[in-house]
């Protein structure tokens, strides 16, 4: 399944103006919040600064995506010390 990213602006006439970074999945809008968690609704830790903040969220989650679809060639071991 591929995922679509995009940044929205919020302009308020009286307020600072900010950007959500979200992804489309399932026909629906997410927020992608600081631990890059997709979130439904508006929290303060979706609100990103800056256009950069916003843009280097998504290419987070679009790594942390590739990375988790991977998780059958993936193989853990223990390593004991002595």
């Amino acid at each position: 399944m591929k995922l679509k990213y995009r940044i929205k602006k919020w302009e308020h006439p009286f307020a600072k103006t900010y950007f959500t970074a979200q992804y489309k999945i399932c026909g629906i809008w997410l927020n992608i919040n600081r631990m890059q968690i997709g979130r439904l609704f508006k929290p303060s830790s979706v609100i990103c600064e800056t256009l950069y903040e916003a843009k280097k969220r998504i290419s987070t989650h679009k790594n942390n995506m590739d990375r988790a679809k991977d998780w059958m060639d993936r193989f853990s071991s223990v390593v004991w010390e002595s």
